[in-house]
């Protein structure tokens, strides 16, 4: 993988109660200490996939994440937002939070970006690998582990839709993989 590696710090705040920090008058809760240093990677898999990826555990949490408009890596303030949503993960997780490939082609379908993380995980990772689907990231999901269960320890799905026919195509295919 191209990496560039990020110290992200998570500034001092006055606190007001335990764990709650104040930016421009509006209050936060954080479950982070006050100086929290997070090492952060970000940058394209080898397919073209923009990434972000945090923690050092031997198993991975793959995200499919939902389809932004910006097919880039996170930076600045979104990258340190995303870093403090994933952080809570990484004492039993190396979490990479993968988009889709930029200027894709007319008629390129979710199941073809289904096989796109595939091939990432299969090149630049070492399945199987727990995966959280988020809104249609989700749907991308689904396609994944109807294509490639043995890649896939643990499914997730979350803030999607599925059809009851689809839900037991998935049961079915996971059937036999994972623990």
């Amino acid at each position: 993988m191209n990496n560039l590696l990020l110290n992200i710090i998570v500034p001092k705040q006055k606190i007001r109660k335990q764990n709650q920090f104040v930016i421009d008058g509006d209050i936060f809760v954080s479950q982070e200490k006050e100086d929290t240093k997070l090492k952060a990677k970000t940058g394209y898999s080898e397919n073209g996939l923009p990434y972000f990826g945090i923690g050092d555990s031997p198993r991975t949490l793959f995200v499919f994440e939902c389809l932004g408009f910006e097919n880039k890596p996170p930076s600045g303030l979104q990258l340190r937002f995303t870093a403090g949503d994933y952080k809570r993960f990484t004492k039993e997780y190396t979490v990479y939070s993968v988009g889709r490939k930029p200027d894709l082609p007319d008629g390129y379908s979710t199941r073809d970006m289904a096989n796109d993380y595939a091939n990432m995980i299969k090149e630049e990772l070492e399945p199987p690998v727990d995966i959280l689907g988020l809104s249609t990231g989700g749907t991308i999901a689904q396609y994944f582990v109807l294509d490639h269960p043995q890649l896939v320890r643990r499914l997730v799905l979350a803030r999607t839709g599925y059809t009851q026919r689809k839900r037991k195509k998935i049961a079915d295919a996971f059937r036999g993989y994972g623990t």
